[in-house]
């Protein structure tokens, strides 16, 4: 059993017809002692098969906040909101108003974060979202690349925290 057996692509089909089934990683690896749990999931990534996507889901997640972060997944799916930082990204020519990198991967920030207009206006569904004006007021957004936005968000959470 280790990670530096060699495994073609007919084993790991075996195993992933087994993975298919519902069995984990693990469990798979216990059927095929050879390999290690390790290696079998190293050679469905190699050979493009696709893993399920691990940890617990939903209600029984330890970051489980009752359903808000769907709301907010689907808010920032809307036609309105892609509406919005379309408009920032073309206010900011495309450009990260930090340090001034035009990159593909561009982030429409929000100046007053979206959690603070929720908290305030009692904001809980796409409904009501779609409703408030300052949501998608473009004067109330920033182009920032993506490390910039990173780094803002990092900054605010040192400094929520000191």
């Amino acid at each position: 059993m280790g990670d530096n057996v060699q495994m073609n692509k007919q084993e790991t089909e075996k195993c992933y017809r087994e993975y298919e089934k519902g069995l984990s990683g693990e469990e798979v690896a216990k059927l095929f002692p050879k390999y290690s749990r390790r290696c079998i999931t190293n050679n469905f990534k190699k050979y493009g098969f696709k893993m399920r996507k691990s940890g617990t889901k939903g209600i029984k997640n330890h970051n489980w906040k009752g359903g808000i972060t769907k709301f907010r997944k689907i808010f920032r799916k809307t036609n309105e909101y892609n509406i919005w930082r379309l408009k920032v990204f073309e206010r900011d020519d495309f450009t990260c108003q930090k340090c001034k990198l035009q990159d593909k991967s561009l982030n429409a920030h929000h100046i007053i974060t979206k959690k603070q207009i929720f908290e305030k206006y009692k904001i809980d569904s796409v409904e009501k979202a779609l409703k408030c004006e300052i949501l998608f007021d473009v004067n109330n957004g920033i182009t920032y690349c993506k490390k910039c936005h990173t780094d803002i968000h990092r900054i605010k959470r040192k400094i929520m925290f000191k």
